[in-house]
């Protein structure tokens, strides 16, 4: 809470009006302070999802199976692992250095660099261009911007 004096303010008009005294900050210290108790309590006690929390019992008795889909998807690299080596091993077919693929792209070439190791996550424009510069084939565009749109 800051206590302001009183003191002349000039009015748009040019001339001068008295401004009394005031505190500053006690609706926003009280008000905020209140909406943010407000706020913990609704997180708090809002139910976090209709369905039950134990599982059937009938379940218990079962031993939980691995899905086939993620036994396999174990030993693949991730998309993003993916995406980098397609984009990388496609420059180094076309016979690219990064700073060439990078001129002819309009990129930095830190940001080929960046998007070779997974550090960048490019664009499905910079893919769509990217393989305009290496010359790839319908099938291999595709293949690279479906492994980038199934990245969140």
């Amino acid at each position: 809470m800051v206590r302001v004096r009183g003191h002349w303010r000039r009015t748009p008009s040019g001339g001068r009006t008295w401004v009394r005294p005031y505190t500053r900050g006690t609706a926003a210290v009280a008000g905020g302070g209140l909406v943010i108790i407000i706020a913990v309590l609704i997180f708090a006690l809002w139910p976090r999802s209709s369905a039950p929390t134990d599982p059937p019992a009938q379940a218990m008795t079962t031993a939980p199976a691995t899905p086939p889909a993620a036994e396999s998807r174990s030993s693949q690299p991730s998309e993003p692992v993916r995406l980098a080596n397609g984009l990388r091993g496609h420059r180094e077919r076309a016979g690219l250095t990064t700073a060439e693929a990078g001129r002819r792209a309009g990129l930095p070439a830190s940001r080929i660099t960046g998007m070779e190791n997974g550090t960048i996550l490019p664009t499905t424009s910079q893919i769509d261009t990217l393989s305009r510069v290496y010359g790839l084939t319908i099938d291999q565009w595709s293949e690279l911007l479906i492994l980038r749109l199934s990245i969140p």
